[in-house]
């Protein structure tokens, strides 16, 4: 069990590349970069990636099945994770498309912005906003396959872009809270399957 003390700071490229064997790893708050492909394709099953962690490169986290992104994150390189279960971020999320592939992505405490294109065309099941995110950006998961859209505990969330669930399969009941006071052109349009709409607080659901 690799324990990574609080004087390292940076993770390189491939630094435990194709380490077949290890089950788990352990990061202090300290570090503050992780490489390209530092942990593509080994035996872990889950990464806590600390507070002070401000960017992570291109997949760095391949087959890795849980991930949790703490709040310092400032840059994810493309395609970081890929073939993930679940992924929970404490941080904001910048524009531009991550390209990545899992089948959860839960946007939890910490997280306030959901930036533009962030997740376009990405391969993603199941998605649950949670109650700091505030917008979310322009063709933010515009052309994902999604099923599940929850955004019960959607709290503080006042906008949706545009385009940013278009051309999505969400499907069953869509939720929009009562903080919601802008949804973009497009924001649902088209190839979007809802059973039923329920705008929080409303007379007439």
């Amino acid at each position: 069990l690799p324990i990574f003390p609080s004087n390292v700071k940076s993770i390189g490229n491939k630094a435990f590349y194709e380490c077949y064997g290890l089950k788990s790893i352990t990061m202090e708050e300290g570090v503050t970069s992780i490489g390209e492909n530092a942990f593509e394709v080994n035996d872990m099953d889950s990464i806590v990636v600390p507070n002070s962690v401000k960017t992570i490169g291109a997949g760095a986290f391949k087959r890795i099945h849980y991930i949790i992104v703490g709040n310092g994150i400032e840059k994810l390189g493309e395609s970081f994770a890929i073939d993930c279960d679940s992924i929970k971020f404490h941080c904001s999320i910048g524009g531009g498309r991550k390209k990545i592939s899992v089948k959860r992505l839960i946007f939890a405490e910490g997280c306030k912005t959901i930036g533009v294109r962030a997740f376009k065309q990405c391969p993603i099941v199941s998605i649950d906003i949670g109650n700091t995110v505030d917008s979310i950006g322009r063709e933010a998961f515009s052309e994902c396959d999604i099923s599940t859209l929850n955004m019960r505990q959607a709290s503080s969330l006042k906008s949706i872009g545009e385009d940013a669930f278009y051309k999505c399969s969400v499907v069953n009941e869509l939720y929009i809270p009562k903080s919601v006071n802008i949804i973009g052109n497009r924001a649902f349009f088209q190839r979007v399957i809802v059973l039923h709409v329920t705008f929080e607080d409303s007379e007439n659901p």
